[in-house]
């Protein structure tokens, strides 16, 4: 009886080891298969990827802007749950959009006087852009009245364009009222086709 139970018990030790056997050898190959399949360095996809931006840039040609507008602007949030989520950066292929975006501008200046100064803004006018040959790169800076963003250079090949942009210092201790900020809009020559966009951000 005592011989019967030590044989149940060596078979079964013996089963538990193989099961382990098997287990760290499945365990070796998957290993071996993940080694064999990622990169050689874990920033060698995103590395590939900007190798391609960076030689497709190398055809690129500057563009110039035909025409600029600057000043204040009243800014909805992007997103709903999110009151402070603006979008800063985008382009208006439209007249209806680009009148849509002239809505949020304020026919009175922010001011403690009463009556407030009148905005001079020449976008109020509503100017007639033709949007077949052109589009308007809108860029936003909100909570300040004072520091507009600049276009450095804007650049673009076939397919790509590439905007670099500087968002100057606010000042310190600025006042302004709530959902305001300042705009600037660079408009610039279409060539029938959207392409790809690339927002470089140089913020102070």
């Amino acid at each position: 009886m005592m011989n019967t139970a030590g044989r149940s018990l060596d078979n079964r030790m013996l089963l538990y080891l193989l099961c382990c056997v098997i287990s760290t050898v499945t365990a070796c190959k998957k290993q071996d298969a993940e080694q064999l399949n990622a990169p050689a360095h874990p920033s060698e996809s995103s590395q590939h990827q900007a190798d391609i931006e960076t030689s497709s840039s190398e055809d690129a040609k500057e563009v110039d802007v035909v025409e600029t507008y600057t000043g204040i602007c009243l800014m909805d949030s992007s997103d709903p749950e999110d009151p402070s989520e603006i979008v800063k950066q985008f382009i208006i292929y439209n007249q209806s959009d680009f009148e849509g975006f002239i809505d949020s501008i304020p026919e009175s200046l922010p001011s403690r006087t009463n009556p407030p100064p009148k905005n001079d803004d020449k976008l109020l006018e509503k100017p007639k852009l033709d949007f077949e040959k052109n589009i308007a790169i809108v860029l936003l800076n909100p909570d300040t009245v004072s520091s507009i963003p600049v276009v450095l250079s804007i650049s673009e090949d076939a397919e790509t364009r590439w905007i670099e942009v500087e968002y100057p210092a606010k000042p310190i201790g600025e006042s302004f009222p709530y959902g305001t900020g300042t705009y600037r809009i660079a408009i610039i020559p279409f060539s029938g086709e959207k392409k790809k966009t690339y927002f470089d951000i140089d913020a102070d």
